[in-house]
Order: C-alpha cells, then structure tokens, then sequence
C-alpha cells in the first residue's frame, strides 16, 4: 500500500484528504497513478497526513495504515531517502 492509499484510508475518503491538502481530488488521482506527489504540493500533503494520524489512532485505524509520512515518502525522486 502505498503512502497516499494509507492516507485516503486514514482519512476515509478521498475528498476529505484533497480537502485537508487543499488540493482537488483529481490531482490526488493522478498523484496515485503516478507514483508520487509534486515537490510543490509535498510540504502541505504532508502535513495533512500527518496531522490526521493521532485522530485516527483514536478512530481504532490500524498502525500499518495510521503512520506519519516523510517528504521521501511522497516524493522519492525529488527528496530521495533518508530525507525528512
């Protein structure tokens, strides 16, 4: 699973992550077919998934889904590993 279907997972929808992203839910599809998120749209997509993880461990959502994201994580090619 990759971290973006961990988020929509998380968040229950994919509106309510573009929502939270302050992106449209396309743009969220096409991240998803792609493989990654835009350098430009990392910082906030990030922060929006990490927010909503300690609001989902209290919902009972599973760990292996409710876990923190890195910039790397979203974007492998633009921050490569290891970077936060």
């Amino acid at each position: 699973m990759t971290p973006l279907d961990r988020a929509i997972s998380m968040f229950g929808t994919q509106l309510a992550l573009a929502e939270r992203a302050d992106c449209f839910p396309q743009e969220l599809s096409r991240w998803k077919k792609q493989g990654w998120v835009p350098k430009n749209r990392c910082e906030k997509t990030r922060d929006a998934i990490n927010c909503e993880v300690p609001r989902a461990l209290e919902r009972g959502i599973s760990t292996e889904i409710a876990r923190p994201v890195s910039l790397a994580d979203l974007n492998p090619k633009e921050y490569g590993a290891g970077f936060a």
